[in-house]
């Protein structure tokens, strides 16, 4: 399991946790999404967030994985243009398509568990 973090640069979250189990349950029963459906959904998410430059990814040991973020975006160069990148900042409407492009879920369901993982991390704290 890799389990992602915001990057510690970000003042507002530093040091607050992403649990990427609790974040799968929380979703799934909140959308109603199969929950290997939501897992799917999330690690797209995270994925795309690595790409920007905004997530690290851990191993089960803790440790920090080596960043795919170049590779990431290499793969959808239109999904993450440069100046985006340079000042993090993430459209929804291109994180979404990620999503779209990297899964096969339905985009109602991808919508929903966006909304859900929203709300969970407003919750823990993760966001305002």
């Amino acid at each position: 399991m890799t389990t992602r973090m915001l990057t510690a640069t970000s003042e507002d979250v530093a040091g607050l946790t992403y649990d990427t189990d609790g974040a799968e349950t929380f979703c799934s029963r909140r959308t109603g999404v199969p929950r290997e459906a939501v897992g799917a959904i999330l690690r797209a998410s995270g994925d795309y967030l690595e790409g920007m430059g905004l997530t690290v990814a851990f191993g089960d040991d803790w440790s920090v994985l080596p960043s795919e973020g170049p590779e990431i975006r290499a793969h959808h160069p239109d999904l993450f243009p440069a100046s985006h990148v340079a000042e993090r900042y993430v459209c929804f409407a291109l994180l979404r398509e990620f999503v779209r492009r990297s899964t096969d879920a339905p985009d109602a369901d991808i919508d929903a568990v966006l909304d859900a993982e929203d709300e969970y991390m407003r919750r823990r704290g993760i966001r305002q």
